[in-house]
């Protein structure tokens, strides 16, 4: 996977800002893409982007803010699937430090976990912006040769929101 592609979605969040709307609606957005193949919950009505790397690869980007931060989780098909447990840690090792090289970021922690069967990484990552520390909390899963991500940029001290917990947990893979 071209390393293009990693900071992407890192450039997609950081584009968006971390802009806090005026008021914060009542009950969460429910996200479900049929495409994607996945459904969550977003803390509003997400928007929708689709773009294309160099490499031809097309990234589906769905993104929403609030007074927590920005959330955003987004999708790509690579053209070959990881062969084995070892290739997949592999590969998701590399979208990691894609993530950390794009973002310009520092990690501060990382876990292995799994979605439904499906290797993935949850990781947090700060760095300073305008003299304020910024916090990346990010999720990685990998389904066969597709890469989900899942993001929220916020500030050191909305870094341990439930909102960022509840978007998290509510993400859900759906086989149709």
């Amino acid at each position: 996977m071209p390393k293009k592609i990693y900071s992407f979605a890192v450039i997609t969040l950081l584009c968006c800002g971390f802009a806090a709307v005026a008021q914060q609606p009542a009950e969460w957005s429910k996200l479900d893409s049929t495409e994607g193949r996945f459904r969550a919950l977003t803390p509003s009505k997400a928007e929708s982007t689709v773009s294309e790397t160099t490499s031809g690869v097309t990234i589906h980007t769905f993104s929403s803010s609030n007074h927590t931060g920005t959330f955003m989780i987004s999708y790509a098909d690579y053209p070959n699937a990881a062969t084995s447990p070892a290739h997949e840690q592999t590969v998701l090792d590399k979208v990691r430090d894609g993530v950390l090289k794009g973002t310009q970021a520092t990690l501060v922690s990382e876990t292995k976990i799994a979605s439904q069967g499906y290797p993935g990484r949850e990781m947090q990552a700060g760095k300073i912006i305008d003299g304020a520390e910024v916090i990346l909390n990010w999720r990685l899963f990998l389904v066969g040769p597709r890469l989900y991500q899942m993001a929220v940029g916020t500030t050191k001290a909305n870094s341990e929101s439930p909102e960022i917990k509840k978007f998290f947990l509510s993400f859900e893979l759906v086989v149709r």
